[in-house]
């Protein structure tokens, strides 16, 4: 059954707890338990959510091994930081005892630990009966045997709990990687309707029937490979949702990741997403864990490829899901080792592997090797026209419904994406600040197409920038600027507070932080926001490598800017409700 997933600002109640057998009990307490969110940037807590009553509350422990007074304090702040909303703390854990009598001539009148039992009874559940001697004894025994089945019943939920949140400790220890939620922002900008022709092709479905099969889905920048991937996941998701013995897992490449993009990581992410769908922990992986739990060190790829080994070979069918692997970083022969760990994973227990990917000659040639099928991914015209049809609207200068024009947009815009998807969102922000019919037209028949069609796409987008008024072109090349600059992603809070520093100031003012939908409206389609993870980033990655060649033409001061904002941000005694590590 599918958890309930709520946001982060959805929890009211913090409960911090120190050790395991505490979440254990804590976690028996809950109504109702949710789906787990992504944690917040440098949060290495565990988090378990879940309802009591009307409450939505956040059950926070440390890491694996991670114990003591400072560590709680830890656990508490970085909650905090994660849930924003969070108005009431509560702290879970096991006495320290009473303290001794103040009568030095009486040692023996103390009140040691365990001494004292505070309670109520409440409802169904066992507590002491005063029994009239006269009653039978039979009956006093049913009461007694029909309490005890309770109590065993009670005792099942705890254990199966503890089993739980061990599996979760091990699993988060593993990898903290959270592809999923990248699959839930993906999936949902999808446009109903299109993309069957990629289920439907003879390539996808004789990969989808058969064993041991690799298809490698090659396209232009654009073309719409990541929502296709997110398409399949979905579809083989959909079809074997309720066959717990086939596995589906998937890895989501990005070149702003690359610290989070080492074989080692690409193959702990497979493993912990195979564990959390084949139920339980395998014995080999919970001895990696405790081995290295110790001397906290990390598992090598030969191990995690062991216990991949062993997982794979206990389904009756897997699937592995690859996009972008031309963003893996090839410098240190990263793509080239997952790719061999991968296809002899495959060699060995027959899992069936898709990928994405640009035209990379040396990617082809792997997949050649393996005697794959091979399917291009481009942006087929009804396709194309499905996306135009949901997306299509006026420039707000043109007031009434123009349908003749509409169908013109719509034709010019198919003639000129030539396969890509994200030329056709381009074409239409492009004329937004179109003030009549006339000049409508006009960019319709100047849409720029071929190899340049990006670069002089994002060089409109950006002339379009810098003739707004000075405050909103200052605010949307500044968070261009940091967007493109920043060395790893960064959430819309970040930002927002990265946005709010001025030269100068002494402490954060709040009345500085800027919305976000006025940054998404002033950047031109520039930017976009992942709603789950809500990570604000450039709309694709071309877009980058077009920032990565012209950025000193755009904001040449970028990095001194970049600098002293940090700067300034780390002289401040305060900063508002939240910190962050810009």
């Amino acid at each position: 059954m599918t958890l309930p997933q709520l946001n982060h600002d959805a929890y009211t109640v913090g409960w911090v707890c120190a050790l395991r057998y505490e979440v254990n009990a804590s976690r028996a307490m809950l109504d109702e338990e949710h789906e787990r969110l992504p944690r917040g940037p440098n949060d290495d807590n565990s988090y378990i959510l879940g309802q009591v009553g009307k409450h939505n509350v956040v059950i926070a422990f440390p890491g694996a091994g991670v114990h003591g007074t400072e560590a709680v304090a830890r656990t508490t702040a970085h909650m905090i930081r994660t849930f924003r909303n969070i108005r009431f703390g509560l702290m879970v854990g096991i006495g320290g005892g009473a303290p001794k009598s103040p009568d030095p001539a009486d040692p023996a009148n103390d009140i040691r630990l365990g001494d004292v039992v505070v309670g109520e009874p409440k409802g169904r559940y066992v507590h002491p009966q005063k029994v009239d001697h006269t009653e039978a004894a039979a009956n006093v025994l049913k009461d007694l045997t029909q309490s005890l089945d309770r109590v065993e019943l009670g005792i099942a939920k705890v254990n199966t709990v503890a089993d739980e949140n061990q599996k979760t400790e091990i699993l988060d220890w593993l990898s903290s990687s959270d592809y999923g939620t990248e699959q839930s922002d993906l999936f949902s900008k999808r446009q109903p309707g299109t993309s069957q022709w990629f289920i439907n092709s003879n390539e996808f479905q004789h990969w989808l029937r058969g064993r041991n099969q690799s298809l490698l889905c090659q396209g232009i920048p654009g073309a719409g490979k990541t929502i296709m991937a997110s398409i399949v996941i979905n579809h083989l998701n959909s079809i074997y949702y309720d066959v717990r013995s086939i596995n589906t897992s998937f890895i989501y490449c990005n070149f702003r990741r690359q610290y989070q993009q080492k074989p080692t990581d690409f193959l702990a992410s497979l493993l912990k997403q195979m564990v959390w769908q084949h139920g339980s922990i395998p014995e080999d992986l919970r001895s990696i864990y405790e081995r290295h739990k110790v001397l906290e060190t990390r598992p090598s790829s030969d191990e995690i490829l062991e216990v991949l080994r062993t997982v794979l070979c206990s389904c009756q069918k897997a699937f592995i899901v690859i996009d972008a692997l031309d963003e893996i970083q090839v410098s240190d022969g990263g793509r080239a080792t997952f790719l061999s760990h991968i296809f002899a994973l495959q060699g060995s227990t027959g899992v069936n592997i898709l990928a994405t990917s640009r035209f990379v000659p040396e990617i082809e040639e792997g997949f050649f090797k393996r005697e794959s099928a091979f399917l291009e991914i481009r942006a087929m015209d009804d396709d194309v026209r499905n996306y135009i049809e949901g997306h299509v609207s006026l420039p707000r200068s043109i007031m009434s419904k123009d349908p003749e024009l509409e169908s013109e947009i719509k034709v010019k815009i198919i003639d000129s994406v030539d396969g890509m998807f994200l030329l056709a969102k381009l074409h239409l922000d492009s004329l937004q600040d179109k003030v009549s019919r006339s000049e409508v037209k006009l960019a319709l028949t100047n849409l720029p197409k071929g190899s340049k069609a990006y670069k002089e796409a994002y060089e409109e987008a950006m002339g379009q920038i810098k003739c707004q008024l000075t405050g909103f072109r200052d605010l949307a090349l500044r968070a261009i600027a940091w967007i493109t600059c920043a060395r790893r992603p960064l959430t819309t809070n970040e930002l927002q507070h990265a946005l709010a520093v001025r030269r100068g100031m002494t402490e954060f003012d709040e009345d500085n932080l800027v919305n976000v939908g006025l940054i998404i409206s002033v950047t031109s389609g520039l930017v976009a926001v992942d709603e789950k993870s809500n990570i604000i980033r450039l709309v694709h990655y071309t877009v980058q490598e077009y920032f990565d060649q012209t950025w000193e033409h755009w904001f040449p001061n970028a990095h001194r800017d970049v600098a002293e904002t940090c700067l300034t941000y780390l002289t401040f005694d305060t900063v508002g409700t939240e910190a962050f590590a810009l």
